[in-house]
């Protein structure tokens, strides 16, 4: 029996250092690689992948956090492949740093700086949002589930949005913005299975929690309606997934 000397190569193996660790900075809109293992492994291992976040721009209490729906929005674009399955791909949160892993033979992570603000007014030019520098780190090893974060905007009382349930998510919480009263229903591709309000605002301690555990996603879920309560105003709530690589 002949061997593929590829059978013996791990993912990380001769991968430079600037390919298993490194550093970007980023502006809004840009998108850019940090780390990229591709060395022709044909054997997958679980590989833990490590986030990091920080800008130069440090708010004081004197300016605090300025008016208005400007947010930066980072995430991670997560790659990787195993056999003849390549190039699936997650988005996860960058926060100001978290860890997870994926099993496979190489994993490309990537930045991606984009913004929410409300789709019906220009309020900011996406130039006077800060400039991020990211990193990203490769080792072998378990780490934990990540979270991505989605924005529900709803522009008037008694209208809804649908929020895609990304790839590898497991469960979800809402967490209304500001005083905004909303309600979220998990649904699959009709309405006739859907789960009606699985939570509504404003939450309590008493009856409901916001766990990002707390609500499990059913088999062939697919979109999150969430629906403005108020009586009058714009609604606005994050949907933050658990999700599991």
């Amino acid at each position: 029996m002949i061997c593929d000397p590829l059978d013996f190569i791990r993912p990380l193996q001769g991968t430079a250092p600037s390919k298993r660790g490194s550093r970007r900075e980023v502006s809004c809109g840009q998108t850019e690689v940090i780390v990229d293992s591709r060395n022709g492994c044909q054997q997958g291992e679980v590989i833990a992948i490590t986030l990091g976040l920080e800008t130069d721009h440090h708010v004081s209490a004197d300016e605090g956090p300025r008016p208005g729906f400007t947010m930066p929005r980072l995430r991670a674009i997560v790659r990787w492949g195993s056999g003849g399955v390549d190039n699936p791909e997650a988005l996860v949160d960058f926060l100001s740093g978290t860890a997870f892993s994926v099993a496979g033979e190489n994993v490309q992570v990537s930045i991606e700086y984009g913004v929410w603000r409300r789709p019906w007014i220009k309020e900011c030019d996406p130039c006077c949002l800060p400039v991020f520098t990211a990193t990203a780190t490769l080792a072998y090893g378990p780490r934990g589930p990540a979270q991505l974060t989605e924005l529900a905007q709803i522009k008037d009382p008694g209208k809804s949005v649908l929020v895609p349930v990304p790839q590898y998510a497991v469960s979800f919480t809402v967490l209304p913005a500001g005083e905004s009263l909303v309600s979220a229903t998990l649904l699959p591709c009709s309405e006739g299975y859907g789960v009606k309000d699985v939570i509504v605002a404003p939450l309590s301690n008493l009856a409901q929690s916001n766990r990002i555990d707390q609500i499990p996603l059913f088999n062939g879920a697919r979109h999150v309606r969430v629906t403005n309560l108020q009586e009058e105003g714009s609604a606005f709530a994050f949907v933050v997934f658990r999700v599991q690589l």
